[in-house]
């Protein structure tokens, strides 16, 4: 019978000493978590720094290629001098007798243009 009391007397140590672990193991377990909580909540403050202008990603990024416009620096001035003073078809007439048929626009390359710059326009 002292067998079976020292038996139970090390179960009872041996459950004691793993309830300790447990509660160990869960405080370990809590503070890892929260930890974790907090690097994911810093991880959204941290703002980041890019060291390249959009506009310059944008533009190299842009599918196809540049319209007509934007590519030909003359054309483009062309067109500026006159936008606000006649009408795209108007403009269009104007640059299909000054430039040759390969540098030409139609007056809705013009006003697609104009859509698309139209801020630099407006006073």
């Amino acid at each position: 019978m002292s067998a079976f009391v020292e038996e139970m007397r090390d179960l009872r140590l041996a459950i004691t000493e793993a309830r300790a672990l447990t509660t160990t193991a869960t405080e370990v377990l809590k503070r890892a978590e929260r930890r974790l909580e907090s690097a994911i909540e810093q991880a959204f403050e941290v703002p980041f720094n890019c060291t390249a202008p959009a506009s310059d990603h944008r533009r190299a990024h842009r599918p196809g290629k540049p319209a007509k416009i934007d590519a030909d620096p003359e054309l483009q001035a062309f067109i500026r001098a006159r936008i606000n003073r006649l009408t795209f078809a108007e403009i269009a007439q104007d640059v299909s007798r000054i430039f040759p048929p390969a540098r030409r626009v139609g007056k809705s390359a013009i006003h697609a243009w104009w859509t698309k710059n139209r801020s630099r326009f407006e006073p």
